[in-house]
């Protein structure tokens, strides 16, 4: 399904239940950032537009102002101090806003942009008012990892899962990784090769993001300190939309070894994730044992948790991919 087929359809739903006066007062919107921002986007327009028909219209003065993520009624939170996270203090100020009286319409909304971002105890303090909500506000929790989430917040929202689609699947980084896997040979140089060869693939995905994002604000409403703040939020979301590409390029990684490591168990053809590499992979696996290519694994699979810990990304590559390179046949 197409992004835009699958967002429409989406929104469609959305848009029956608020018809029918059967929305749901939470939400986690879980897939690529760009596109739960867009669904978020449109179903706040359609709560809060002026028009009295054809809604959302997104010519009203409503929908201009949900676009900007500036309607008065319509909090947006997102992650953008140096720990990106969403903390305490953020999460008791959502609280007590949406505790009051609209001032513009009907509705108060709030959405909470990487949403797996909030700490324990904002996540907490967020649950007290998804168990009582008030009338007319609703909850839209963006994440692309909603299995970091709180059990006990995710019970409380509906889940809304988005296919990432073609251009955010291992599969668009699984050739050019096995490409990267196969030059440079082994040992410590090697692997400072290979580091700099995925540093190379995932550059113009960093300078896309960014072009993206900030082609997504009206810079033109913003000035001094408010200019300074949006700066930072939309630095906040480049960031986070980055860690999601990052993630899928070590998941394709994390694919390769899997292959590697059922060659060099001996694993039959129908086992395999990519059984028509089968040839490359065993060049691959030649001269690993058993124990180092599970090793191999568990380096990936460190790589993707450092990522959350915002550890310099050359520091991070050419010391896994030191590890990775090792041709060890004693152990």
């Amino acid at each position: 399904m197409s992004s835009v087929s699958e967002n429409d359809t989406f929104f469609e739903w959305l848009r029956r239940g608020y018809e029918n006066g059967r929305l749901a007062h939470a939400y986690v919107l879980a897939g690529p950032a760009g596109r739960t921002l867009a669904i978020a986007e449109r179903l706040l327009e359609l709560l809060h537009c002026d028009s009295a028909t054809g809604r959302p219209c997104g010519q009203c003065p409503a929908c201009h102002n949900i676009a900007a993520h500036r309607h008065a009624d319509s909090l947006w939170i997102e992650p953008h101090n140096k720990s990106r996270n969403i903390d305490i203090d953020t999460v008791r100020s959502v609280r007590e806003h949406m505790s009051r009286s609209a001032l513009a319409g009907r509705w108060k909304s709030a959405v909470f942009v990487g949403a797996d971002r909030m700490q324990e105890p904002a996540a907490n303090a967020l649950l007290k008012v998804l168990e009582e909500p008030t009338p007319d506000t609703i909850f839209l929790l963006l994440t692309d990892n909603p299995q970091s989430l709180l059990d006990t917040v995710r019970s409380r929202c509906q889940i809304l899962q988005l296919h990432g689609g073609a251009d955010n699947t291992p599969d668009a980084f699984s050739g050019p990784m096995l490409d990267i896997l196969e030059t440079g040979g082994p040992g410590i140089v090697g692997g400072l090769v290979r580091a700099r060869r995925l540093s190379a693939l995932l550059k113009p995905e960093r300078e896309r993001i960014e072009k993206e994002e900030k082609a997504l604000v009206n810079w033109d409403l913003y000035e001094g300190k408010a200019r300074e703040k949006m700066e930072d939020v939309v630095d906040a979301r480049v960031v986070a939309r980055y860690k999601g590409v990052l993630t899928e390029a070590l998941r394709a990684l994390e694919h390769w070894y899997h292959d590697i490591l059922l060659c060099v168990a001996g694993a039959g053809e129908s086992f395999f994730l990519r059984q028509d590499q089968l040839p490359r992979l065993q060049a691959l696996a030649s001269g690993l044992t058993y124990r180092r290519a599970c090793h191999n694994i568990r380096v990936v699979e460190e790589m993707k948790g450092q990522v959350e810990l915002n550890v310099s990304e050359s520091m991070l590559f050419e010391r896994a991919f030191a590890v990775l390179t090792a041709r060890d046949k004693g152990r």
